[in-house]
């Protein structure tokens, strides 16, 4: 133990007391957290880590002298019993405890002084609040507080294991599991929990302890590859269950093997179905029916399997057609697990005969024409089953027994009783095992009709093969698209005429080499051809891929050839499990290609057109301003001058008259201007949004002037509309204190140029002519607390930019509403309103 600069405490203590002599017995009480003192045993000496006792008791110095150590000073110094030791917060003062071999649980490691609330610190869980609640008082290890460090941190570990994990601990070898292998324990959990390995699994504690033996005598891992054992998984129920895991040593502080740490997987249900599989795959072997008989054919193959078959019956069927009473005999074939001439299975009998053995139970099974079940879930076997029957596998009686009728040719042919595995419940897997039994042995049967039999059932299908085949074959050849055979080096071993034709190949056996079919493809394509066919060879899978061939065709309307295209399928030959080569199917597609490269072609020069076409409008739109703002100059000029000029011939009647029908013209040709300067701005500006460049500039803006200023560029038509016009502010635009925003003012002049356009367009005809513009504001979406307006979303972002530094405020909705006297929207109109390229009435200069 050693401070952690490699001062152990007898070192440090020489250093402080240098005359003391050996002879003195030297004990002092300080807690190490002062010290520094972190646990590193060096040679014999071994102290707890949590305190250390030194005192001094000598002739020389009766009585006990305390040995305090001074944490500012870092040294020891020697008080005398009149001393005041009582400064806790400098010194300390606790009992000597030395390290005590024979209990390794009272040592608690430096590390461990950061878990001291370990158990606080536990996820909440039912398992782990069950594992806190256990009484470790009562066990040899004491309470969780006081668990060492190693202890400590191989629990968090076993609680974080997703797999059925054990930890034994202590010479006891005491069990701690986590949650799944709770679920494995069933019934031996809760009361595994706590408990000596010994007590809490005798079953398997003649294995268990050797193993902990042979781990403790290497220090090495042991691991189990396909372990079966017997377990209680239900009250009452031992079970064959298998296992794969690994059982390794687990070292305390100290570096001593102070438990084993065991982990791993069940795999019973994986063993049970490839013992099954083995099983079934025996009795479904071809019978060599030259030396045995196929019922001996199928005990052999049961044979082996002593779990899964404890004991097997054979009776062969002959059932007596000419008789009305259809009467079913029965001879014995063998049997498993049997004495012989056991009363149970006598040589012969016939099933309607008596009710002893399993001759009811035949009857049965031949009635319902499916495998029955007899059942002993009390555990009681049949009185004829009791004496003389050696079980096979565990040796324990059968608790299912199936009853398999085996029928061929539509006839029942025998019967086979089998005693199922006492130790594996029988469940759903179970019963398949049963019906897969039955499967396969009436395969087996079927398969072992005489040999006449299968001469001539081999004679007629040979012929019916040889019809398919040239039925096939003869469809092959009338068929719209290639087909060929490829070995699985790619030569061509038969190809339809279609095929032929389409790839130009020629059939003459010479030409049929490894990969010929690759001298037909274009060389550009090849690269796509291989890789598909390798892989319909190798993962046995379908590939298909458009390839162009070295073959060329004239379209129509073309006076040159294009390469031919054809939609190529590789399907993967297999007989017999084994791949044997590929089947290729191809089909021309050159005429689609061509045809979705014309039509591509034009989308490409609509496409060319459309963009042509709208940058003439853009351009001829641009001209077609420039002198509009020239002939609105003029007029306007003209019309002030016309307006001037009035008054000073005002008593000329004639020339009033003149100069006023000058005036009113001027008006309308600055009126048709205007109109046309809005569509040419709507043109341009639909343009801009088609090609992503309409540009929002946002700058400081009072919304008052902007609006100010708007409707001063419709004061003159307003007049002579004689509309009346005004606009204010809403409350809440004064209660907020809005005067400068942060928006794009040309932006938000066309919009209200459009809003009071269209406004006065369908008020200057009514009877009462009256228009006003309202401003408002507000800190929350209008939609929100409005239920008469329509909200349009936007599917783009309502920021066009970050606004400066200058200008950080929240984000605000400014409102315009234009309240006229107008006919207004009707329903249907509103329904169109935001389509593109669409108005709310086509007929807008009409008034309905």
């Amino acid at each position: 133990m050693d401070r952690g600069d490699g001062v152990t405490p007898d070192e440090l203590l020489t250093d402080a007391f240098g005359s003391i002599s050996a002879e003195d017995t030297l004990v002092v009480t300080r807690t190490l957290s002062c010290l520094g003192i972190t646990a590193a045993p060096k040679g014999q000496s071994q102290y707890h880590e949590l305190a250390l006792s030194i005192s001094i008791e000598s002739e020389a110095a009766p009585g006990n002298l305390h040995i305090q150590f001074d944490v500012n000073t870092k040294r020891w110094r020697v008080m005398s019993p009149s001393d005041d030791i009582s400064d806790q917060a400098s010194y300390g003062s606790l009992d000597h405890r030395r390290h005590n071999p024979q209990d390794p649980h009272k040592q608690t490691s430096s590390k461990g002084r950061l878990c001291e609330d370990w158990i606080d610190q536990l996820p909440p869980a039912d398992h782990i609040e069950f594992l806190k609640n256990t009484d470790w008082a009562s066990t040899s290890l004491g309470p969780m507080r006081d668990w060492p460090y190693s202890l400590r941190l191989m629990t968090l570990k076993m609680l974080a294991d997703p797999r059925a994990a054990n930890l034994y601990w202590g010479p006891d070898r005491i069990c701690i599991y986590n949650e799944p292998f709770a679920r494995l324990a069933n019934s031996r959990h809760p009361e595994m929990m706590g408990s000596a390995a010994r007590d809490a699994m005798p079953a398997t504690w003649p294995f268990l302890s050797q193993v902990f033996d042979g781990i403790e005598q290497s220090g090495v891992a042991f691991s189990t590859s396909r372990f079966d054992m017997c377990v209680e998984k239900t009250a009452g129920f031992l079970e064959e269950a298998w296992y794969d895991g690994v059982f390794s040593p687990l070292r305390d502080d100290d570096g001593r093997i102070q438990g084993i740490y065991n982990s791993g997987f069940e795999i019973t249900d994986h063993e049970m179905s490839d013992r099954r599989h083995r099983l079934l795959n025996q009795i479904g072997a071809t019978p060599n029916l030259h030396k045995t008989s196929v019922w001996q054919h199928i005990l052999d193959a049961c044979l082996p399997f002593e779990r899964d078959i404890t004991m097997l019956v054979g009776y062969s069927a002959t059932e007596d057609s000419n008789n009305k009473s259809h009467r079913c005999f029965l001879q014995l074939v063998g049997a498993l697990g049997f004495e012989k001439d056991h009363e149970a299975i006598p040589q012969s009998l016939e099933i309607h005969d008596g009710d002893s053995g399993f001759a009811p139970a035949f009857r049965s099974a031949k009635a319902q024409g499916t495998p029955i079940l007899l059942e002993m879930s009390d555990g009681r076997l049949p009185d004829f089953l009791t004496k003389g029957v050696q079980w096979r596998g565990f040796e324990d009686p059968a608790t299912h027994i199936a009853i398999i009728p085996r029928f061929a040719t539509g006839m029942i042919a025998g019967f086979l009783a089998v005693g199922l595995d006492p130790r594996r419940p029988y469940d759903e897997a179970h019963a398949q095992f049963v019906k897969d039994i039955a499967i396969v042995s009436t395969a087996v049967l079927s398969s072992s009709i005489s040999n006449e039999q299968a001469r001539a059932r081999e004679a007629k299908l040979s012929k019916e093969l040889t019809e398919r085949e040239k039925y096939i074959r003869r469809l092959a050849e009338v068929a719209t698209v290639g087909i060929c055979n490829l070995s699985s080096n790619g030569a061509v071993t038969w190809a339809n005429s279609k095929y032929y034709t389409m790839t130009g190949m020629s059939g003459r056996p010479e030409d049929a080499y490894n990969l010929s079919f690759v001298e037909q493809i274009l060389e550009e394509d090849q690269p796509k051809a291989l890789p598909a066919y390798r892989d319909s060879l190798l993962h046995k899978t379908a590939k298909d891929v458009d390839i162009r061939l070295k073959k060329k065709w004239r379209p129509p309307g073309l006076a040159s050839e294009e390469y031919c295209w054809i939609l190529t399928s590789f399907l993967a030959n297999i007989e017999e499990g084994e791949v044997e080569g590929v089947l290729g199917c191809i089909t021309d597609i050159s005429r689609l290609k061509w045809a979705e490269q014309v039509s591509a072609n034009t989308a490409d020069a609509a496409t060319e057109a459309k963009r042509q076409q709208e940058r003439f409008i853009d351009m001829t739109s641009h001209e077609m301003r420039n002198p509009l703002s020239a002939i609105m100059q003029c007029a306007d000029s003209i019309s002030s001058s016309v307006e001037q000029s009035k008054h000073s011939y005002a008593a000329d009647q004639a020339l009033s008259e003149l100069l006023e029908s000058m005036r009113e013209s001027a008006q309308t040709i600055m009126f048709c201007a205007a109109h046309q300067k809005r569509i040419i701005d709507d043109i341009l500006a639909v343009s801009k949004l088609d090609s992503s460049m309409l540009a929002i500039t946002p700058v400081l803006v009072e919304p008052l002037v902007v609006l100010q200023q708007v409707m001063q560029m419709f004061e003159a038509e307003l007049a002579v509309c004689d509309i009346t016009s005004s606009y204010t502010a809403s409350q809440s635009y004064h209660d907020l204190e809005t005067k400068w925003v942060y928006c794009d003012p040309s932006r938000l002049t066309q919009i209200l140029v459009n809003l009071l356009t269209n406004s006065i367009k369908f008020t200057k005809t009514s009877d009462r002519r009256e228009l006003h513009v309202e401003v408002d504001v507000s800190t929350v979406p209008p939609f929100t607390n409005s239920t008469e307006l329509r909200w349009f979303p936007s599917q783009r972002s309502r920021h066009a930019s970050d606004p400066p530094e200058s200008c950080a405020g929240d984000d605000i909705y400014l409102m315009f509403t234009v309240r006229d006297t107008g006919r207004g929207i009707s329903p249907d109109e509103m329904s169109i309103l935001f389509n593109r390229f669409s108005q709310a009435n086509p007929k807008t200069h009409v008034q309905v």
